[in-house]
């Protein structure tokens, strides 16, 4: 099959990690842990958006890492403190955590077999990095940017090669004091933002032939002054690796066994300088002096025929193509499935087809318009670069069968236990429902984004639980559908759907929520005010609910296992995003009511001839509310109205009809009435009138017969008795 996709075996790889039982971290001590190299699992929501800083010590070597599961995930190594012989592993993102949004973090013994204990100080953060001006020192010391904790020793070490010229810390305008060591700068962190100031000097590399120290772990700098694809090469006669890099983040790197050439594409930006490092593994030897060879690479247009292109690692080259006509066009290579090549035909942004890495070669098949400029998108999965052979062919052929087209409605699909792969292309943007029925096994990846990453899936966690996957789609794009029976050979009934995204309302409201996207339901308050957003009965899903203005979130919650709760002040008439997913990698139905603010009931104290009082002072819209009537002696209800104004003038209406403008239902009992409480404050009114004269002038009432005589005395008496005697209720003289 042309697309068997790997990235099945990272969702379950992700799923593996994550489907564990968090323990919740406070700002402070936690702890002790008992690890192993199977790890700990913990969780912490900051209160305030900010830096933060985890520290964890232990008597065994620990791997630390925070959102493992995210692209922009932080990890370390921990490293031996010989005052106290404990490990200390420092964890930090340089970026802030956002309030109210939980973070997962594993802490593990680094080493497999090895157990311990592990304490976790969780502290506010603050970032150290560098002006504007001295930017340059970010390729020259590590690590740069930091964030660190307060009283923390900061340590800046100065990359080999590199000559510090001048360098001054301030926090807040004031000088912080530096201590120098040899290539070493440290100081003691300020509850405060350190920006760092200064220059220095690193050897440069140029284009063309450049000797380079891969001994000693050499810092250079290269700048270049045009923009574009630049490959970097070097032939070795041991293991080399060579990264590039922009300020501290690595945005390449090549490695090469021995007697290889190693190479690394990259693009690059005029008049930056990049740091490059060249490092080899020299067992001891120091005669080791290979050359470094820079050049600039055109991405020339490829045509149909033959075309040797170059493939970064790691990167994409992007190779323009015109067709001169209309019709299909296959892009193919033979020979270099070992690279594990990926590759995209586009047309600016959007992908029209691809192929993900798997150990074969590339083939795509796309239909094409004359004259328009398409883009051919390439990579390889090894160590280092390559050059390839592409053929670019109008042939044609089609790239997916019949037999793997999905549509809407009810698709027959295979169930067994390695990845097979359908196709769906939907005729309309929107949200799509995919349910699997046949196993409850069964798990499936659902709508592969053109980058072959997983966008949603389905993979139940509860027995008897239904294989549901939900996404937005995008008209005329191809997505794939991977299904999968872990044990097994069987088939099943893959169901896809267009879903409704409708605006939700207040009060209870049934709605999908997703794994691994958002759903967005749009809200217009009716009133402003303080709304409450909770699910109910979901807990087992793993809910999360938020409220967006536009991009800005006002509130959100993350299930831990538990239902959720949380406010938000929304304003009357404004549109608003109700987020939702679920973190059980399974979508589902799950149940979020919406209650609105209070809203004022006004009932007078008293009205002419009688009174009526309400059950509830305020009520939320759609509560019901109780109104119970008590009119005088002598009177009864006349009319009963319930306005949105109190100048409003009752309508005079029978009150088993209706009541002003709300509608009002009569209770069991003839004074006693409810009504719906709407979106706004409401107004009681009533009046009484006298009560109706039946006109009855007489009322006679069966009584009971017992037959039983009885004296004037109340004494019972037999029938024998003389004299006078009461029976039923008549008195009469017995002789």
């Amino acid at each position: 099959m042309k697309k068997v996709l790997l990235f099945l075996f990272a969702l379950l790889t992700t799923a593996t990690v994550w489907a564990q039982d968090f323990t919740p971290l406070q700002v402070g001590d936690n702890g002790p842990f008992t690890i192993t190299n199977d790890g700990v699992y913990l969780s912490f929501t900051p209160e305030e958006t900010d830096y933060y800083v985890f520290v964890g010590t232990s008597d065994v070597k620990l791997d630390f890492a925070i959102n493992m599961d995210s692209p922009d995930y932080a990890d370390a190594l921990s490293e031996l403190d010989e005052a106290t012989n404990t490990y200390v592993g420092h964890l930090a993102w340089t970026q802030k955590l956002e309030a109210g949004l939980t973070y997962k973090l594993r802490l593990r013994a680094y080493l497999e077999g090895e157990s311990g204990d592990a304490n976790v100080v969780v502290s506010k953060g603050y970032l150290v990095s560098t002006d504007a001006a001295s930017a340059g020192l970010l390729n020259m010391l590590r690590p740069l940017p930091y964030v660190a904790f307060e009283g923390e020793n900061v340590k800046l070490t100065a990359n080999a090669g590199v000559t510090i010229n001048s360098l001054t810390a301030t926090a807040n305008g004031e000088p912080v004091e530096i201590t120098e060591s040899g290539s070493v700068y440290s100081f003691t962190m300020p509850a405060a933002d350190v920006t760092i100031s200064g220059s220095g000097e690193m050897p440069t590399l140029q284009l063309g032939d450049n000797e380079v120290n891969v001994v000693d772990m050499i810092s250079y700098a290269f700048t270049p002054t045009e923009s574009g694809a630049y490959i970097f090469t070097m032939d070795c006669d041991v293991d080399a690796v060579v990264q590039i890099s922009s300020g501290n983040d690595m945005i390449a790197m090549g490695y090469a066994p021995p007697l290889e050439t190693l190479s690394s594409g990259v693009m690059l930006d005029a008049n930056v300088t990049y740091g490059v490092m060249a490092i080899a593994n020299v067992y001891g030897s120091n005669d080791v002096a290979p050359i470094l060879n820079i050049s600039k690479y055109e991405l020339a247009p490829i045509t149909v025929g033959d075309n040797e292109i170059y493939a970064p690692n790691g990167n994409e080259f992007y190779y323009p193509f015109i067709p001169e006509e209309s019709g299909e066009y296959t892009f193919s290579t033979s020979g270099f499935a070992a690279l594990n090549p990926a590759a995209a035909v586009m047309l600016g942004d959007d992908v029209i087809d691809y192929c993900v890495p798997n150990q074969t070669d590339i083939n795509i098949t796309v239909t094409l318009q004359a004259g328009v400029a398409y883009a051919f998108r390439v990579r390889v999965g090894t160590s280092h670069g390559a050059f390839i052979h592409l053929n670019v062919s109008e042939d044609g052929g089609s790239p997916v069968g019949d037999d793997n087209v999905l549509q809407m409605g009810d698709n027959e699909v295979a169930l067994v236990n390695e990845p097979t792969v359908y196709f769906f292309t939907p005729t309309e943007s929107g949200a799509y429902i995919f349910t699997l029925n046949g196993d409850d096994e069964a798990m499936f990846l659902v709508a592969l984004d053109e980058e072959g990453e997983k966008i949603s899936m389905g993979m139940p966690q509860e027995p008897e639980q239904t294989p549901c996957a939900a996404a937005m789609l995008e008209a005329g794009v191809t997505y794939s559908v991977v299904t999968m029976l872990p044990q097994g050979d069987s088939s099943g009934i893959l169901n896809v759907a267009k879903y409704d995204i409708a605006p939700i309302t207040v009060g209870e409201n049934e709605i999908y929520a997703p794994c691994g996207v958002d759903f967005m339901y749009p809200f217009t308050p009716p009133v402003s005010g303080e709304y409450t957003f909770r699910t109910t009965g979901d807990a087992s899903l793993l809910p999360g609910v938020g409220v967006l203005l536009g991009e800005d979130i006002l509130n959100h919650e993350e299930s831990q296992g538990e239902d959720l709760e949380f406010t938000a002040t929304l304003e009357a008439g404004v549109t608003y995003s109700v987020v939702t997913f679920v973190s059980n990698f399974n979508a589902s139905l799950i149940h979020l009511t919406v209650v609105s603010p209070l809203l004022a009931i006004n009932v007078p104290e008293s009205f002419e001839h009688g009174t009526v009082t309400s059950n509830k002072e305020a009520a939320s819209i759609g509560e019901t509310v109780t109104l119970t009537v008590t009119p005088d002696n002598g009177y009864e209800i006349e009319t009963l109205t319930v306005t949105f104004s109190p100048e409003a003038e009752p309508s005079g209406a029978l009150i088993r009809l209706r009541g002003g403008s709300v509608d009002i239902i009569p209770g069991t009992d003839l004074n006693t009435f409810t009504f719906e409480m709407p979106a706004a404050p409401v107004y009681v009114n009533a009046t009484f009138k006298e009560a109706t004269v039946t006109g009855v002038q007489d009322l006679n009432a069966a009584q009971p017969r017992s037959g039983q005589r009885y004296n004037l005395m109340g004494q019972p008496v037999g029938d024998d008795y003389k004299g006078i005697v009461i029976q039923d209720g008549k008195k009469f003289v017995v002789k």
